[in-house]
């Protein structure tokens, strides 16, 4: 049976089509003169299909002890339990107690976790967040990255990467440190005013909501977004890092020289 488009559907399949071409045009517009590097290293993804992760394939191979540090938990824990059964010590950051609630209770009891209730940000202390567009999702945010009008806010716990380190002597003393942050659009102020904090683990794997969480039409916003994008990727090669994958909003990049 063919199925009908009605006339109130049509618009909404445009603007999904269009919204996935200008995402497109963005990533495109971020990468360029960046995409040779894109596929030369070997990798591989842990977690489902929502919640997972890109990682290098020989992860197994590198040396003990290594570090996970998951910025942003979210209610799907998929990633983080597949670096618990590589043997990482795992450090999941969410400022949202439902869901350090749903991570202790998702992943096993063990030595090599530590669920800290705090988001990732510049410094340490208190830090206004806003709700969602759509209130009971998970993706509160420094910045109101949805752009809601009259937000409902509310303060929560943050933590900067530096202290974070300094804090967890299982960081400073692993071999290997793996950073993942997906903190809806806070990871801009992490990027441009932290990035020293960054720059200090191996392999760094971000969700750049800055550059998808723009309006339709806000051509200027898009087009400064991409130039701070562009400048952060620079940083990126300047301290050593190579980009080696870029999945729709997700970057990735590994350290190869110190």
């Amino acid at each position: 049976m063919t199925r009908r488009i009605t006339k109130h559907a049509l618009p909404r399949m445009l603007a999904h089509h269009l919204v996935a071409a200008q995402n497109h045009i963005v990533v495109r517009a971020v990468t360029y003169g960046k995409r040779d590097y894109l596929g030369s290293v070997p990798l591989r993804r842990l977690g489902t299909s929502y919640g997972g992760w890109w990682v290098h394939r020989d992860l197994d191979l590198l040396p003990k002890p290594r570090v996970l540090v998951s910025a942003g938990l979210g209610f799907d824990t998929s990633f983080d339990r597949a670096m618990l059964d590589l043997g990482f010590f795992v450090v999941g950051l969410d400022p949202l107690q439902e869901c350090c609630n749903s991570a202790r209770k998702e992943l096993p009891a063990s030595s090599q976790l530590k669920i800290v209730n705090a988001g990732v940000s510049t410094f340490t202390g208190k830090e206004i967040f806003y709700e969602p567009r759509i209130s009971h999702h998970d993706s509160w945010s420094t910045i109101n990255v949805q752009e809601v009008v009259d937000p409902i806010s509310k303060e929560f716990d943050v933590i900067s990467l530096g202290d974070l380190w300094d804090s967890l002597p299982q960081i400073s003393q692993s071999n290997f440190k793996y950073l993942k942050m997906d903190i809806e659009g806070a990871e801009l102020a992490i990027l441009e005013n932290s990035f020293g904090e960054v720059e200090r683990f191996d392999f760094v794997a971000i969700e750049m909501d800055f550059l998808s969480l723009v309006p339709f039409l806000s051509i200027t916003k898009r087009l400064n977004r991409i130039k701070r994008a562009k400048l952060i990727l620079e940083s990126f090669e300047d301290c050593g890092f190579q980009l080696v994958l870029v999945e729709n909003f997700n970057f990735f990049w590994l350290k190869l020289r110190t």
